[in-house]
């Protein structure tokens, strides 16, 4: 049975080993379903997804921010978050100390 059902994700270009000097390769991300309902959950899904991720929600919580600068992948702690990481280690120690 053929998989008819697909939608692309995103493209994505890169040059070849990482050296702009190389010819640019192009990726293509997609996904595939045997039937339409499932592919719809899926799309559904992964749009839920988006709205719930961590990243969106601490930056508009003002609990954290990123800078290029110091690491994409770091969060810089605002006061804010800095003040509900404080309470959520307290608690997980006093957990911690309590069970053992």
């Amino acid at each position: 049975k053929m998989v008819r059902n697909f939608k692309l994700i995103r493209v994505a270009g890169a040059y070849l080993g990482g050296d702009e000097e190389n010819e640019m390769i192009t990726r293509v991300y997609g996904i595939s379903f045997f039937d339409k309902q499932t592919l719809k959950d899926y799309i559904t899904q992964l749009e839920e997804a988006k709205k719930r991720d961590h990243r969106k929600l601490g930056t508009e919580l003002k609990l954290f921010t990123f800078s290029e600068d110091v690491g994409a992948g770091l969060p810089l702690w605002l006061p804010n978050g800095a003040r509900l990481r404080g309470k959520l280690e307290q608690l997980l120690y006093k957990a911690h100390r309590r069970r053992g």
